[in-house]
């Protein structure tokens, strides 16, 4: 009678433990959630629109979301070797538009949230967040990159400075969600 119940427990417990993986899943495999596109001639949407590009590996359309001075320094052949584990994590990412400034010089100034979750039964679920800049200007009638950011952090032929984002921003905007 006492293995019979034992049994039962560790069939009830296995049931959970299947249930609670197939959840987490099921979340994995729609991080967008109702995630809506932002027009694409604001900064917010230019950014969105260069970390999408990026995340499905097309990278000649994440570069033409820089400015003249970076598409020189960052070739396109230069992206992916900074880039590739963006596209195998994706499912376990969400990528929020926390706040656009205009800077006094007319640039923009983007911030988003990077969430990634890490599943790891039978542990559960682990999150953490980072905060991502990206400073923006206007060439040719759209906002481009005017800084590197996450994922693409270096470029070889960038021998002047690239202008460093604000990380000081004096009031929070509104998170929204951005497809990742």
């Amino acid at each position: 009678m006492r293995s019979s119940s034992n049994l039962w427990l560790l069939t009830v417990a296995v049931v959970v433990a299947v249930l609670v993986v197939a959840s987490v899943a099921i979340a994995l495999l729609n991080p967008r959630g109702n995630a809506q596109e932002l027009p694409a001639d604001t900064p917010a949407g230019a950014v969105q629109r260069y970390l999408v590009a990026v995340q499905e590996q097309d990278y000649p359309l994440a570069h033409t979301y820089y400015s003249t001075r970076l598409q020189r320094a960052c070739t396109v052949e230069h992206l992916p070797t900074q880039s590739r584990w963006v596209a195998e994590g994706a499912g376990r990412r969400r990528i929020e538009l926390v706040e656009t400034k205009t800077l006094s010089d007319g640039r923009a100034q983007v911030r988003v949230r990077i969430t990634e979750v890490d599943v790891s039964p039978p542990f559960g679920v682990n999150e953490y967040a980072h905060d991502e800049w990206y400073v923006l200007l206007q060439e040719g009638g759209a906002w481009r990159l005017d800084s590197l950011g996450w994922p693409i952090t270096y470029c070889p032929g960038l021998s002047e400075p690239v202008p460093r984002p604000l990380t000081s921003t004096g009031g929070q905007g509104r998170a929204q969600a951005m497809p990742d």
